[in-house]
């Protein structure tokens, strides 16, 4: 799945209520694990920290 767009939309929300400076936390599921998204997370300068599910656990684990 493409997280650019969803990060794009989040930041221009940001934006538009008056948010200044960077997003601090930014967490996404296992669907968009993958090293194009992880890249673009990494590199991207208005998001402090990035977590992206690497997998699924079982209920209770």
């Amino acid at each position: 799945m493409a997280l650019k767009p969803m990060v794009e939309q989040t930041l221009e929300n940001s934006d538009a209520i008056g948010v200044e400076g960077n997003v601090s936390a930014f967490t996404t599921d296992t669907g968009y694990f993958s090293e194009e998204n992880v890249t673009y997370l990494e590199e991207n300068d208005r998001i402090d920290e990035a977590y992206v599910a690497t997998g699924r656990l079982r209920l209770g684990q």
